[in-house]
């Protein structure tokens, strides 16, 4: 849609933009602008035209500045072909949930406005509370051209996903018949009735349930529970945004999949704990209890100090 955009206004901009670290899902365009080697390495003679930038390094200021001095850089001499910029805003989820300060969305969103490129939230994984706030991009007070939400939007029940976007971009496909004006991607299943009565069902209990507010208490209470891992000789770091949080280990190589080891301990537990690497983290539902905290809080330290006795 953004590619086509600006075609319809005169200008040819075949390539994408993303952040190094990023995923975006596996079909072939999702994957063009993804940054998993595996996947681009094998798919890569399929892919669409893709640049990347650095992703700030933690969640600091600093650190987003120095992000977006290599934006400004790349947007200097390439926006004249680029379409769009796409970010997971906050958290780059598949990428060891990565965190960044939502003050690059907002240098980002003036960038990209200043270039004439569109700016992509991709609010798959973040939206609808999972950062803290019904949107990540909230948190940076912007509007994208483009945001793309699923997962929360029908509370897991049924597939689903949304792309909204702009009256401008919308405007700039309207006409009466014109075959090549006319925006030309669709799916077969569009609108299934099922999935939207369970998304409506999903969003009225945002609207009439404080879901927001109990799940800052819920985060604050793991955050002060999670801090008893950092004296552990193998965690590296804790960070947490909204309702995801994450521990870092360090001292492991990448094929002792360490990661896994948790996982097999946290299952004979009860207590489901995916793996990223060496990152343990928590992204529970949000009707979880304090009860159920307390136990996966406490599988996740013993299986982590498990570790070490090993050792």
């Amino acid at each position: 849609m953004s590619y086509h955009y600006h075609l319809n206004r005169g200008k040819t901009k075949p390539i994408f933009l993303s952040l190094s670290n990023s995923y975006h899902g596996e079909t072939i365009g999702a994957l063009s602008v993804g940054d998993v080697s595996l996947y681009k390495e094998t798919y890569k003679p399929l892919l669409i035209n893709n640049m990347q930038v650095p992703v700030p390094i933690d969640q600091s200021i600093q650190a987003s500045l120095d992000a977006l001095k290599d934006l400004e850089i790349l947007l200097k001499e390439h926006s004249h072909e680029i379409s769009a910029f796409i970010v997971e805003p906050l958290i780059q989820g598949a990428g060891g949930m990565h965190m960044y300060h939502p003050s690059y969305l907002e240098g980002a969103r003036t960038l990209t406005k200043q270039y004439d490129v569109h700016l992509i939230a991709d609010e798959i994984m973040t939206g609808f509370g999972r950062t803290g706030k019904m949107f990540a991009c909230e948190y940076a007070d912007i509007s994208p051209d483009f945001m793309t939400l699923s997962k929360g939007l029908t509370g897991g029940y049924l597939p689903l996903s949304v792309v909204m976007t702009t009256l401008d971009v919308y405007q700039a496909f309207y006409c009466d018949y014109n075959e090549h004006k006319a925006f030309l991607h669709s799916h077969s299943y569009t609108g299934n009735p099922l999935a939207c009565a369970a998304a409506l069902a999903t969003l009225e209990i945002f609207e009439n349930s404080d879901i927001l507010g109990e799940n800052a208490k819920k985060s604050a209470y793991i955050y002060e529970e999670i801090q008893k891992f950092l004296p552990l000789a193998n965690v590296k770091s804790i960070r947490q945004q909204g309702m995801v949080t994450a521990i870092e280990l360090k001292g492991y190589l990448a094929e002792e999949r360490i990661g896994l080891k948790i996982y097999e301990y946290a299952l004979s537990q009860g207590v489901l704990l995916r793996p990223l690497g060496h990152i343990i983290y928590f992204m529970p539902p949000y009707i979880i209890t304090y009860e159920e905290i307390d136990t996966m809080i406490k599988v996740a330290y013993d299986g982590i100090r498990r570790l070490l006795e090993e050792d």
